[in-house]
This record gives C-alpha cells, sequence and structure tokens, in this order.
C-alpha cells in the first residue's frame, strides 16, 4: 500500500502495535511479474512487523505457488455471479474449482483463505442470496479455507446501494441481513472449525458430487459437506464408529440413521452440516510420516505426541565428503575453472569462436 511506503517506520510500529493489527494486505490481484518487488517489501514488513501477517488475493488460479516466498497467507477472489444470469443460473462451483488449485499450489502446506462475493459485479448482474452466500462459504472450507473475507468495495457494493450513499435503506439492510446470517453461523462453529481435520472418521460417501470435511471437537462428529453439482442429488455417508444420532446444523432437522450411516438429500449447490452423537471417543489419529530425504531423520519435537506420534520434526545435516568423494569434487571444480577461463578469453564472431 502507498501508506506503507511512505510512512516513516515509527508510524508504521505504531500502528502494527495496536492490539487490533493483524498484518498487512499487500497484493490484490496482482500480475505475477510484481512478485520480486513484493518480496523486497515483504522483507521490511517482517522487520518491522515481525509478528503480523501478510495476505495476498488473486484471481488468476495456478499462479499462487509463485508467491510463496512474499505471503504468509494466500487467498482466491472468485466471483461467479457475474454479468446477466444464465439461464442454468450462476457457476457457483467455481469457488471450489478455486479452492481445489489454491490447495494445490500449496502443496496442502500453507494457510490459505477464500475471499468471497458480497456486491453486484456489473448493472446486469444480481447480488448473491443468503442461499448463495451460504453455500459459496461452506465451499471454500470444505476445501481447505482456513479463513473467510467477503469483498464489498466499490460503486456496486454496500455502501453504495442507497441514494444517499449515508441512508440505510430496505435494500441495504436486506443485504446486510445476509452477511450477518452467515457470519454469525460461522461464528457459532468457531471451535469446530479451528480444530484439526478428521477425515479418517469417515469411513465412506457414496457420491464423489458431495465434497465434505471432517471435524471432531467437543465429543462430536461434523461433516462440513457441499454439492458440487448444478442438481439434486443424493448421497449416504457412514460413520466410522457407533452412531446414535445426526441432526443438521442451523436447519432444524436430524436424518434417520441405518448402523452408522444416513443418506441425506442436496439440492443445486447446497451445503450441509451434520453433527454426529456416537458411543465413546473415536481413537485418536497417528500422523505418518513419508520417508526422510538423504542425510535427514525425524526427531521429537516439544510437541511430540507419544499416542499419535505427531510432533517429529525433521533434523538434518551436511555430511563429511569420504576423501574419493573430496577427490571427485577438487577434479570437478579445477575442470570447471579451466573452461571459464578458456571461454572468458575467446571471442565469438559470425564464423564462431576464435581464441
Amino acid at each position: 500500500p502507498n501508506w506503507f511506503l511512505s510512512a516513516s517506520e515509527a508510524d508504521i510500529k505504531t500502528r502494527t502495535n495496536h492490539p487490533a493489527f493483524l498484518g498487512f494486505y499487500v497484493a490484490d490481484e496482482c500480475h505475477h511479474s510484481m512478485v520480486p518487488n513484493t518480496f523486497r517489501h515483504y522483507q521490511d514488513i517482517k522487520r518491522l512487523d515481525p509478528d503480523g501477517v501478510t495476505l495476498g488475493s488473486s484471481n488468476k488460479p495456478g499462479l499462487m505457488y509463485l508467491w510463496r516466498d512474499s505471503l504468509d497467507l494466500f487467498a482466491m477472489d472468485p466471483y461467479p455471479l457475474y454479468g446477466v444470469q444464465p439461464s442454468g443460473g450462476y457457476p457457483l462451483q467455481l469457488v471450489a474449482d478455486w479452492m481445489i488449485g489454491l490447495r494445490k499450489d500449496v502443496k496442502s502446506s500453507r494457510p490459505f483463505w477464500i475471499d468471497l462475493q458480497f456486491f453486484q459485479t456489473t448493472g446486469g448482474s444480481r447480488w448473491p442470496s443468503a442461499e448463495e452466500m451460504r453455500s459459496m462459504a461452506y465451499m471454500g472450507i470444505a476445501e481447505g479455507a482456513n479463513g473467510v473475507t467477503w469483498w464489498s468495495l466499490g460503486v456496486r457494493a454496500l455502501a453504495w446501494v442507497c441514494t444517499p450513499s449515508t441512508d440505510w435503506c430496505a435494500a441495504r439492510v436486506d443485504y446486510y441481513n445476509r452477511l450477518k446470517l452467515i457470519m454469525n453461523e460461522l461464528k457459532s462453529l468457531e471451535p469446530v472449525l479451528l480444530s484439526d481435520d478428521r477425515p479418517d472418521l469417515l469411513l465412506s460417501n457414496s457420491n464423489p458430487s458431495i465434497h465434505t470435511r471432517v471435524k471432531y471437537q467437543g465429543g462430536k462428529g461434523y461433516i462440513i459437506s457441499y454439492n458440487y453439482l448444478n442438481a439434486n442429488t443424493t448421497a449416504t455417508l457412514t460413520w466410522s464408529g457407533d452412531v446414535t444420532g445426526v441432526s443438521v446444523y442451523n436447519e432444524g432437522r436430524t436424518v434417520q440413521v441405518v448402523g452408522s450411516s444416513f443418506t441425506d438429500v442436496y439440492t443445486p449447490y447446497a451445503a450441509h452440516v451434520y453433527v454426529v452423537s456416537m458411543k465413546g471417543s473415536p481413537t485418536p489419529p497417528v500422523c505418518e510420516y513419508p520417508a526422510p530425504p538423504e542425510f535427514c531423520s525425524y526427531v521429537q519435537s516439544p510437541n511430540y505426541n507419544s499416542t499419535t506420534k505427531c510432533g517429529l520434526v525433521l533434523s538434518c545435516s551436511t555430511p563429511t565428503p569420504t576423501p574419493s568423494q573430496a577427490i571427485d569434487v577438487l577434479r570437478n571444480a579445477t575442470v570447471k575453472t579451466l573452461l571459464d577461463a578458456f571461454y572468458s578469453s575467446s571471442q565469438v564472431g559470425t564464423g564462431g569462436a576464435v581464441g
């Protein structure tokens, strides 16, 4: 931001020390040619605000990996309600596709965010309904998003719905209430959303178009799910233990359980959060690790858990070369030096090299 580039270091530190200050929004739909410049600013940000975070958002799927050294948090901003609504409805699965792509970009190893639509993109489009806002939020979360924000800036955003813009007309109140509905629902699920993923607790899902993310919190299981299709469909989900009941969060209903399985109906792009009551507690997950790289091994960190085997970290060392390896390194270095000297003293003309 221009403020960061022009402000004094004292002013920056004053702001970053405020309890409400989270970090810097450093890139908004930027072309990847700006990565080197952003990286330089990233070094200054970390020096002045080492505990803060930097967030960047993109509308270019498949390229966020280029920003890995310039951002702490990665986000995508799919806005599917664009232009006149197609006869079959807007393609809300765009949210899922971009989140799946972002998860692959960061190799599932970095936190990422989703910026959701809370504005009218064009004169011919419309605002997202409360149901669409809920579906898009759970799409992003089910595909791995660690945070959710809603974008509303510009002449077709919330601030400009009414005339004059300072008025809270009926339309503006309605749009704002739609946002409050989904934000309050997610807030009520905050302990669940912050808990570890437990995919091991869902034994099977009969429908590959129903995407899920599983949590376990407070003695209950939670299945965050949504329908990827723009069509009605059903799915049968099977839990890993003895189930005593399943309710659908914030929908005021339950579903019938047969053994450890239950079946439910999904309308186009619908999202459901199932709360699974069960007998006893599930077995804690056991962490598995890939084979360590050469000259590395796993050691226990201070957070190591002997029950789950989680908390191992890599410890790597620089090997001491054997005498024969040392001779090979010296011989290769000597040959390279001679070749470099030869080519640096040569002149290249149209006819070739002349020594």
